[in-house]
Formats: C-alpha cells, structure tokens, sequence
C-alpha cells in the first residue's frame, strides 16, 4: 500500500467519528460546545482544550452507563451493592441473600444465583475473588 492510499485509508476510519452526517440537534449541541469553549478562550487546535474535552467525554460517558444501570439495576442488588460497600463478603453470604431474594419474588422462580448477579458482574460493579472466596466492589461499582 502507498502512502497517499494508507492517509486516504486513514481518513477513511475516522470518519465516522466525524460525524459529517449528524442530525440537526447533534450539529446544535457541537455549536454549543466550540462557542463555550471559545468564550473560554479555549482554542480548539490546543492540546490542553483536547484534554479538557477528553475529560468531560469520560465523565459524560460515565454518567450514561450509570444512568443506564440505575433504570435497569434491582433495588435488592442496590442494597447488596451497599452491603459490599462496607467491605467484602464472602460467599456463603452472598448465597444467602441472593436465595432470600430469589425466593421471595415469584418471578424469579427460574432464576438461580449466577443469573441474579450476572447484571453486576456484566456492568463491571463487582468482582468475586475465588481463592478467598469473597466478593466485593470493583472501582465502578463504589463510585455508582
């Protein structure tokens, strides 16, 4: 591959981070932020502004995943969250809550444990260590 095809390719890839065919509203919210950025004096060619606007990307980011998980997280799995929070728990613990919750809610009745905790596990909020035989909260799960 020559150079020019490699650059072509290149600009090819990104694109589609471009965003050369957004919708009004996205167009809008991009007015909205480079006129923001400029009345701080923020040039967009500036390595700090890149920073900057890495930063409230992940935030941003951030609070969408969590916002996500809120609409979908069971308040019992909340209340475990919180449980772990005070320190990790082991096994035999967790078994016995998860069976209590299990239980106690009829539409749950085809649920076993591991499809219980899957959500948590899947969001990156906990971890079970198997050679302690403990689980507790990943770093997302202590700031959700």
């Amino acid at each position: 591959m020559d150079t020019n095809q490699e650059i072509k390719t290149m600009q090819d890839s990104h694109e589609d981070l471009l965003g050369k065919n957004d919708s009004i509203v996205i167009n809008e919210q991009k007015n909205i932020i480079k006129n923001d950025l400029k009345n701080r004096n923020l040039p967009l060619e500036d390595t700090k502004t890149v920073e900057i606007l890495i930063h409230q990307l992940a935030v941003t980011q951030l609070k969408l995943n969590f916002e996500k998980i809120y609409n979908l997280i069971f308040g019992s799995q909340i209340n475990l969250l919180k449980k772990l929070n005070e320190g990790p728990k082991h096994k035999d613990f967790i078994d016995s809550y998860c069976k209590t919750i299990i239980d106690s809610h009829d539409e749950m009745s085809k649920w076993d444990i591991k499809t219980y905790l899957n959500f948590l596990f899947d969001n990156t909020l906990i971890i079970f260590n198997e050679k302690k035989k403990r689980m507790q909260l990943l770093t997302m799960g202590m700031n959700f």
